[in-house]
């Protein structure tokens, strides 16, 4: 009979612990959620406010069905007076300057009719292209002794191609594209010129087939035989006049700064993003229309920061326009941050970044409003920001689209809230964005290279700071950008020059979680002390969700009426300025 085994097996005995009666600790809640509220041109028929947090780039563009109408001189004819262009776009590339030039309907037609009956094709449209025939025409003139005398065989014309040409065409590898654009002209193969036209068509080949799929150049608009410098230049300046359309050029300015952003935030923070359209040639009144009560933006919610993306100047109307806003984010206890135009000051943005002193531009006649928008209670609430990021060119479009430097602060704020839980701006610190390039510029007669659009100097960026314009500037040799100052617009003495933005950005952030506070803390306190009681529990929660990074201390007290009050005192720890202490106080 088989025996037992004697080793033991399993689990012989256990026992349960039940604790010695500590309470288990909770879970930290998660922090109130930093709301960004971002209004500007967007080119959207949707109206009212916009939820776009963890959307990216593509997913906005299908919702929201950017399109837009734009009019321009037109300089290819005589009639009609203006050239008119719906834009509209589909996918992210359609965003960039060189992209939109391509697809403006004005070269599709010029093609089409060359195509159909060559030059005498744009006769047939009237006066609408008389001044590009007789471009044409002229051309042709001029270059004619110029072939007969060096022996050049005049083009011959283009044939249609056959189908088994347009079966090869498709799967061609994009090599003769290549070799086409690097032909060099009738000059020495070792010209420095040859070498550049070599190098950049290189560099664009490059760039078409970087997506893996190899596609071919879009056709160029054919010349008339004999010659077409003039020809193309007009057709090209007129579509320069489009793009540089006032409307389009804000549309395409904040859509390539949304998606930086988009790019640049981390996937996992509490930050929420809203949109609210408003056309960059609304009237004031419109704007205000859509943040205030009672269907505004700010009517509903409350924001930490609000950025003003459409870009405006400080004379008259602009800076009365500023200080409305900064008057509603007054009123609604946010931090505002707004976009200068390249001219704010009525000169270029070449001749303002050479000035040692250009704050005295301010002072002259004309900007009167300025000072007063400095003077009045509303101005601790406003930051302005002047001057763009070079956003990377992967063509040979235009250049002047850049990325304003309101969007660069509102990155670095939203960096330092999803970093440290707190939002922060400071002066000096470098941002480093994928999007952005270097390139020289000359100044004195020294080429330097940097990632902005327009070289400011040392001075020029200290005097704007001094009036409480903060400069995005490009460090030396680097695609890093940083600002000369972190002030508000105010010009009271009592702002704190180097934290003028960061204490603005604490004061919105303390006042919406104290709105947070107030309307979640139990309700039905009888005295001041048990709302105080309740209150402080309630910011306890929320300073520990915050891993506090702030503590709040709330005491009942009566004001100067007799009335019941609570005073709150908040104090941020851990900055790098060193504990900062804010104080408040609201009526029961």
């Amino acid at each position: 009979m088989a025996q037992d085994d004697e080793t033991p097996t399993g689990i012989k005995s256990f026992s349960v612990g039940l604790g010695d009666g500590t309470p288990l600790p909770q879970d930290r809640q998660p922090p109130p959620p930093y709301r960004v509220l971002i209004f500007g041109d967007f080119a959207t028929s949707v109206a009212g406010l916009l939820e776009i947090t963890g959307n990216d780039i593509s997913e906005l563009i299908s919702e929201l069905s950017p399109a837009l109408t734009v009019e321009a001189q037109n300089i290819l004819g005589t009639l009609p007076a203006t050239l008119t262009e719906d834009v509209s776009f589909k996918r992210p590339r359609d965003f960039k300057p060189a992209a939109v030039s391509k697809a403006l309907e004005f070269r599709t037609t010029i093609k089409t009719a060359m195509a159909m009956g060559g030059v005498s094709g744009l006769a047939d449209h009237g006066q609408r292209f008389d001044l590009l025939l007789d471009a044409a025409k002229s051309s042709s003139a001029n270059s004619a002794p110029e072939m007969t005398a060096s022996g050049d065989a005049a083009p011959k014309p283009q044939t249609s191609a056959s189908p088994s040409s347009d079966s090869k065409s498709d799967e061609d590898d994009g090599l003769d594209g290549l070799f086409s654009m690097v032909e060099p002209p009738k000059r020495s193969a070792d010209s420095e010129a040859t070498q550049d036209l070599a190098k950049h068509a290189v560099q664009a080949f490059l760039s078409q087939t970087s997506s893996g799929e190899p596609r071919k150049p879009a056709p160029p608009t054919p010349a008339p035989a004999g010659g077409g410098t003039s020809f193309n230049a007009i057709i090209e300046d007129q579509a320069a006049l489009i793009i540089k359309d006032r409307r389009l050029h804000q549309v395409l300015e904040n859509w390539l700064a949304l998606r930086m952003l988009l790019a640049e935030l981390p996937r996992e923070s509490s930050i929420r993003l809203f949109l609210v359209q408003v056309s960059a040639t609304a009237a004031v009144e419109d704007v205000l229309a859509s943040l205030e009560e009672p269907e505004g933006a700010l009517a509903h919610a409350a924001f930490d920061v609000v950025l003003a993306a459409n870009e405006s100047s400080l004379a008259k109307d602009g800076a009365s326009g500023f200080k409305r806003l900064a008057t509603v984010a007054v009123d609604n206890a946010t931090c505002l941050l707004g976009t200068l135009a390249p001219d704010f000051a009525g000169d270029s943005a070449e001749t303002v970044g050479s000035r040692d002193t250009p704050h005295q531009i301010l002072d002259q006649i004309g900007f009167e409003q300025f000072a007063s928008l400095r003077q009045s209670p509303a101005s601790s609430s406003l930051a302005l920001f002047w001057n763009k990021g070079r956003l990377i060119a992967d063509d040979d479009g235009p250049a002047d689209v850049g990325l304003p430097a309101s969007w660069v602060a509102l990155l670095s704020i939203l960096h330092a809230q999803a970093a440290n839980g707190w939002p922060d701006f400071g002066a000096g610190q470098k941002l480093s964005i994928d999007q952005l390039e270097t390139a020289e510029h000359t100044t004195t007669g020294k080429p330097v290279a940097d990632s902005v659009m327009t070289f400011v100097s040392q001075d020029s960026a200290l005097s704007l700071a001094s009036a409480g314009i903060n400069v995005l500037r490009g460090q030396a040799n680097r695609a890093e950008v940083y600002f000369a100052g972190s002030r508000t617009v105010s010009a009271s003495k009592s702002d704190e020059p180097d934290a003028g933005v960061a204490r603005a950005l604490s004061m919105a952030r303390l006042n919406t979680l104290l709105q947070v506070a107030f309307s979640t803390a139990p309700s039905g306190s009888q005295t001041g002390e048990e709302s105080a009681n309740n209150l402080q529990a309630r910011l306890d929660e929320i300073s520990d969700a915050l891993f506090n990074a702030v503590q709040f201390s709330v005491s009942a007290a009566r004001s100067e009426e007799d009335e019941d009050v609570l005073d709150i005192d908040a104090t941020l720890t851990g900055s790098a300025r060193g504990d900062r202490h804010f104080g408040f106080r609201i009526g029961i």
